[in-house]
């Protein structure tokens, strides 16, 4: 009788835990239902040109595009810059140069032939295909002056970083909460907060080791909420959002690799915190990182991307981005 009591508890058990793991996956799944302003969706981007250096790119203090290594060539792409805007109206942006590498060695000057071209567009998704319908907006073009032999060269030759500011109007239809009330991490015990941000992100790299799916959409819900509205994701975007988080369960042989090399980094005026990795030439990527091989046994790299905050004083941290 006892043995039969107890078994049926394993099952009671072992069937609740089942449920509650369906209902978090379901629950990311089905953010689309949260949803607001479809009919006004709108995605921003950074059509982006660095050549000759080095740069960090941010939207309010937020980075969103970056790029660290040999500066021989152009880097160019465009980016999304939603998860950086929360609400309508003026967004910063801030630019920053350095020297870069060259021959994998770190360069202490930024080079006459450094060239910049970034501008800000708002698309339109539809059948028919992708419509601006905000900007182009011109961020920045190559300053440039004459060297002694009347060539054009970029403005700041020589300098050993070089900063650009400005701003430009977004206007996106949601008001989201992100970080804009969160505690300014910056006021607290560093040492304190960096043994606390490590053990954040051992823990969650602990979640992928063990393959807690559960856990792992815990962790990620608050901010892939937001992430479904500032992308405005439906049904078939939330699948392949919950798709990317657990994919690496097929990975063969998949490891999660130790953190280390890293460096602490506030953003979002000092509401924002993360790790990041300060290595050449992995400079700026995240620390939780997963390694497996392909089907030609070429080992790859998977990030778990995760910015971090405090909602107010004497809360933990929670991951926001």
């Amino acid at each position: 009788m006892k043995k039969t009591a107890l078994a049926l508890l394993l099952i009671s058990a072992l069937s609740s835990c089942a449920q509650n793991q369906k209902n978090m996956n379901n629950s990311l799944k089905d953010l689309y239902k949260t949803v607001q302003y479809k009919d006004k969706a709108i995605e921003y981007r950074a059509n982006i040109q660095v050549g000759a250096c080095d740069f960090e790119l941010f939207i309010n203090d937020i980075p969103v595009e970056q790029y660290f290594g040999n500066v021989d060539g152009t880097f160019n792409t465009s980016t999304p810059i939603n998860d950086a805007i929360l609400k309508a109206g003026p967004q910063r942006w801030k630019l920053v140069l350095y020297p870069g590498y060259r021959n994998n060695n770190l360069t202490t000057s930024l080079s006459p032939n450094v060239f910049l071209e970034i501008e800000i567009e708002g698309l339109k998704h539809n059948p028919q295909g992708v419509e601006t319908i905000a900007g182009p907006i011109t961020l920045i073009n190559t300053p440039q002056r004459k060297d002694e032999n009347g060539k054009d060269i970029y403005l700041e030759a020589g300098k050993p970083t070089a900063v650009y500011e400005g701003t430009f109007n977004a206007d996106v239809p949601y008001t989201l909460r992100g970080w804009s009330e969160s505690a300014d991490l910056r006021k607290e015990n560093q040492d304190q907060l960096l043994k606390e941000v490590l053990a954040f992100y051992q823990k969650y790299s602990g979640y992928y080791a063990h393959k807690d799916i559960t856990a792992i959409m815990n962790t990620v819900h608050d901010k892939e909420k937001e992430r479904a509205q500032y992308f405005f994701q439906d049904a078939a975007g939330l699948q392949e959002t919950y798709e990317d988080y657990t994919e690496f369960m097929s990975f063969p042989s998949p490891k999660v690799l130790p953190i280390e090399h890293y460096r602490l980094r506030f953003y979002g005026d000092g509401k924002v915190v993360t790790l990041e990795r300060n290595d050449f030439p992995n400079i700026g990527e995240p620390v939780t990182r997963i390694v497996y091989n392909d089907e030609n046994g070429k080992p790859v790299t998977e990030f778990m991307y995760g910015y971090l905050h405090r909602q107010k004083s004497g809360m933990p941290l929670e991951m926001i981005r």
